[in-house]
Order: structure tokens, then sequence, then C-alpha cells
């Protein structure tokens, strides 16, 4: 059945892809038990921005804000400044990239650590999800 689809490689269509794989390199150096997933929350922390059109419609003004930041950009509907230093809860409309859009991107992201981290994976390429897979993983 997989054996008609053709897979790309993942995350090559993102401009930023070439520091995703900066940032796997670094966690497979760093042989702790969390660079890895550290390194995968972040990058999905990253993209999750960079895939929230509209952004700068989401920046809010508290004076709640440690040090000298005066605003933030929230991704739940809370203000985690207010609830982080005075213990209340207000609500801030949360910047959430499209539908569908992060899914896609997690996938990828999972893929292309995968790919870089298991040697052993002479293929990895994604084939979308919308049918009976995600990827073709071919091992050597």
């Amino acid at each position: 059945m997989i054996q008609n689809y053709k897979g790309k490689i993942p995350l090559v269509e993102y401009p930023w892809h070439k520091h995703i794989d900066r940032l796997v390199g670094w966690a497979v150096l760093h042989h702790s038990e969390y660079s890895k997933a550290f390194c995968y929350d972040l990058a999905m922390s990253l993209a999750f921005i960079d895939a929230t059109s509209g952004l700068e419609d989401y920046i809010e003004i508290c004076r709640n804000c440690p040090d000298s930041f005066n605003a933030h950009v929230g991704f739940i509907n809370m203000c985690s400044p207010c609830y982080e230093y005075t213990d209340k809860w207000v609500y801030q409309k949360a910047a959430k990239p499209q539908s569908g859009t992060l899914g896609k991107l997690s996938s990828e992201i999972i893929l292309r650590f995968i790919s870089m981290i298991f040697p052993k994976f002479e293929s990895v390429l994604s084939i979308g999800g919308t049918e009976t897979a995600d990827a073709i993983n071919i091992l050597s």
C-alpha cells in the first residue's frame, strides 16, 4: 500500500529547518536524558510562534510583567504574568495557529528528530497523514 507514496524530507519547506538540524545536533552531543525532550519542546514552541499569523495583534501590555518588560504574547486564554505574580486569573485572547497546522508541524519535527537521532534509518520521509500513514521510515 505504501509503496505508491512519494514522500518528502521532513521540514524542507520551512526556511528554518536548518536551525532544527543544529538544535538536534546539539541534543545528540549532550547525552542527558532531557536534552532531546528539551530541544523538541523548544522546536515546537518556536514552530507554534512561526505558524501563528498576526502574532503582533496578540501583544498585551501588562504592568505585572517581570523586570524591565511591559508586554508579552499569551498562548493560553489567560494573562500569565498576572497569574504568576499576583495570583489573579485575567482573560487574554490566546495566540494560536490555524487548526491542523500544529499537527503537521509536530509530525514533521518528530520525523526530523528521528532521522537525525537514529542513524540506522536509511530514509525518513513525510507523506502527510491524510491516508494510511504519516511517514515512511526505512531501516538500513
